[in-house]
């Protein structure tokens, strides 16, 4: 909408909220509307000034998303102040908020302000602070904003910030994503929910929780830590009693700090989800007694390491869900128990470690989701009986490997979808009877391995979707007559 809005009598107007407007005045003055409690001006373009020097009765003032190329806004005496949002907008002038002291939100998100002062240290009414994508040049204090309950500093460049949140016990959520600290840190937070770091450097930075008592975090679940720069900040989790969810990608610790680190780790009765990706864990023992699932990516260890991590995972009856990529196992033996979901990409293990793996997988009778990539089975007999997803992609097996493999599968009445890519099956004899979707990519298989195969699809009832590519089955007829009704889609190339 564009045109002029024509207010100068509206004086006792206590509300007035304009979104998506484009306002042609020179100058918009509000400076008499000295009773305006809530003023809203989201995705509003200015061409001339903002006036708002005695609405000292505001509550709430919303400028996100704002055009306005001439603005003098000097917020210093209203005290009144409790909601302040001013994402995504560029102002030219300074922003004064001294005497805010009532501010209970402030959003700057994606806020350029050329010449800022930030001091928070009176606001102790703060509880929501958001600094998302912003430059501070100055300092950042927040020593007294005791009611703080979520701090947003994701993408925020802090050129000199001494981050002390030793007193803001009430903090839920602290987000610091793509951040360099160079002052101290500390987060004694005995309500914090959630604690993410994520492509951030704290070299420089003491973040030890260890100074904490028992129990200290009694409300923290969720933990994540990626593209991170420790260095030799010593971190424990044995005193963040409810630790739930861990998540560490790209994280450089010291050799101490790793050991420390993994040495609490395993004594977190309560931790029941585990992501570990792109990290050096070196001589660290890792024992894992009550987690669920586990996602390791790209992760180095010791031999020893790898001996006690496995050990540890194959005693762990509540593990549900395992998904091992980009790892060298090498000799250390993995049994598993009762997973449910296991996903092997890249993963290199001796002969001895695939056929106890193997073993265990054809034992495991909750098993319902296989997935393996690029892994030489070698000869490990790998038989799955209640299995109902499975998925092989450039894995090698000899040929009395293939033949058990493939005849557990035709037996397998819980199987709904296959798919088979880069694998040469040889002469195993593959039937499918009640699979749903089926997904087959440069395969190789011999005339009565393909006659069987697509006889047995010619009478799969349950048969929904059907992909074949770079396969030559030129020699066999497939004939899909009496299923044709129940299936969605076939991609034959």
């Amino acid at each position: 909408m564009k045109g002029k809005l024509l207010l100068s009598k509206c004086t006792r107007l206590k509300c007035l909220n304009l979104c998506n407007y484009t306002l042609d005045e020179d100058v918009f003055d509000l400076s008499e509307f000295i009773c305006l409690e809530e003023l809203s001006l989201e995705d509003v373009t200015m061409k001339g000034k903002l006036l708002l020097s005695k609405c000292t009765h505001l509550k709430c003032l919303n400028l996100s998303n704002c055009t306005i190329h001439d603005v003098v806004l000097d917020l210093s005496e209203y005290v009144c102040l409790e909601d302040l949002r001013f994402k995504n907008i560029t102002m030219k002038g300074k922003l004064l908020l001294s005497k805010c002291t009532h501010l209970k939100c402030l959003n700057l998100s994606n806020c350029t302000i050329h010449d800022v002062v930030l001091d928070l240290s009176e606001y102790v009414c703060l509880e929501d602070l958001r600094l998302k994508n912003m430059t501070i040049k100055s300092k950042l204090l927040l020593s007294k904003c005791t009611h703080l309950k979520c701090l947003n500093l994701c993408n925020c460049t802090l050129d000199d910030v001494t981050l002390d949140l030793s007193e803001c016990t009430c903090l839920e959520i602290f987000l610091c994503n793509k951040v360099t600290l160079t002052g101290t840190g500390r987060l004694p937070c005995k309500q914090l929910q959630m604690l993410t770091f994520v492509n951030s450097n704290l070299g420089e930075v003491t973040l030890d929780l260890s100074t904490c008592p028992l129990n200290q975090f009694p409300q923290l679940q969720s933990t994540s830590m990626e593209d991170t720069y420790l260095k030799d900040a010593l971190h424990r989790l044995d005193n963040i009693n409810n630790c739930m969810n861990l998540t560490l990608d790209n994280v450089t610790m010291s050799k101490e700090s790793k050991v420390v680190f993994c040495k609490s780790l395993s004594q977190c009765k309560k931790l029941k989800r585990l992501s570990i990706k792109n990290v050096d864990l070196c001589d660290a023992l890792l024992s894992l007694d009550s987690v669920e699932y586990v996602d390791l990516d790209n992760v180095t260890m010791s031999k020893e390491s790898k001996e006690v991590f496995c050990k540890s995972l194959s005693q762990c009856k509540n593990l549900q869900r395992l998904s091992i990529k980009n790892v060298d196992l090498c000799d250390a033996l993995l049994c598993l128990v009762s997973v449910e979901y296991v996903d092997l990409e890249n993963v290199t293990m001796s002969k001895e470690s695939k056929e106890v793996f193997c073993k265990s997988l054809s034992q495991c009778i909750n098993l319902q989701r296989l997935s393996i990539k690029n892994v030489d089975l070698c000869d490990a007999l790998l038989s799955l009986d209640s299995v109902e997803y499975v998925d092989l992609d450039n894995v090698t097996m000899s040929k009395e490997c293939k033949e058990v493999f493939c005849n557990s599968l035709s037996q397998c009445i819980n199987l709904q979808r296959l798919s088979i890519k880069n694998v040469d099956l040889c002469d195993a004899l593959l039937s499918l009877d009640s699979v749903e979707y089926v997904d087959l990519d440069n395969v190789t298989m011999s005339k009565e391995c393909k006659e069987v195969f697509c006889k047995s699809l010619s009478q799969c009832k349950n048969l929904q979707r059907l992909s074949i590519k770079n396969m030559d089955l030129c020699d066999v007829r497939l004939s899909l007559d009496s299923v044709i009704t129940f299936v969605n889609s076939i991609l034959i190339m």
